[in-house]
């Protein structure tokens, strides 16, 4: 089992976001995390990440306690993740965007980079060659010297994640990537995604477009009001009474 989620519950001050959500994700999956809006779902990604720490529960991955840990240990732990909202250095280059992902993999430190010795300059090396492939990975070559800011939304999507898979994840957390996207954009996507599966990286993702979560996840899990109400494949979940009620409502 790559990461377990044990009774994970959340509170900000008199309101409780997540309220005892536990669910597995194995090796090699593309595990999606859905629900209406507000039901805790982004809440959930920032426990795991770093950005929060749980009010109670605990997150063990690769077998070990993770529970609590910074954004920074969470990525070097093999923990990687985009956002709702594109964060990317908009004055930056493509290229330059990837590489700072890339660089909380090396070694040489602050000495290093004042001295500029033959590891620190070999380190730079391969960081500028993997975030060329990376590039290429997601299908960006020939932007590399194009600005963040300039490049098309769905482009800027596809740096994001480029950005993430620099720090040499084995979870990548998707947050809503397929947001804002047009047709055309969401199922070159759905084949990006399953691309990175492919390579070995483990996927987590949140989103409300039901082509990409039916069509792409291995298993899912269901919040509503910050309570797990369902998990399973999705041809299950697909017909689930209760996730229905939970995006449609029920008639009285």
């Amino acid at each position: 089992m790559l990461l377990k989620a044990q009774n994970i519950t959340k509170q900000f001050g008199g309101l409780r976001a997540l309220q005892d959500v536990s669910f597995d994700i194995e090796q090699g999956q593309i595990f999606g995390l859905i629900g209406p809006n507000g039901a805790g779902k982004t809440t959930l990604f920032n426990c795991l990440t770093g950005t929060y720490r749980p009010t109670f529960g605990k997150f063990t991955f690769a077998g070990k306690d993770i529970t609590g840990l910074s954004e920074v240990k969470a990525a070097q732990r093999g923990i990687a993740r985009t956002f709702q909202n594109i964060r990317l250095f908009k004055e930056m280059t493509a290229l330059e965007n990837v590489m700072v992902g890339r660089h909380s993999r090396t070694n040489a430190g602050l000495w290093g980079a004042l001295v500029r010795d033959k590891r620190t300059s070999g380190e730079e090396r391969d960081i500028h060659l993997r975030s060329q492939q990376l590039l290429g990975f997601v299908e960006l070559k020939g932007s590399e010297d194009l600005l963040a800011k300039n490049l098309p939304y769905g482009h800027q999507r596809r740096l994001e994640i480029a950005r993430a898979l620099a720090t040499d994840p084995r979870l990548i957390c998707l947050d809503e990537p397929a947001a804002g996207m047009n047709p055309s954009e969401v199922s070159d996507l759905m084949l990006l995604i399953r691309k990175i599966r492919d390579s070995g990286v483990t996927v987590l993702l949140i989103e409300h477009h039901m082509k990409v979560v039916m069509g792409i996840c291995d298993w899912l899990a269901v919040l509503d009001g910050g309570e797990k109400i369902a998990c399973g494949p999705p041809e299950r979940i697909r017909n689930d009474p209760q996730v229905i009620a939970a995006y449609l409502g029920t008639q009285h």
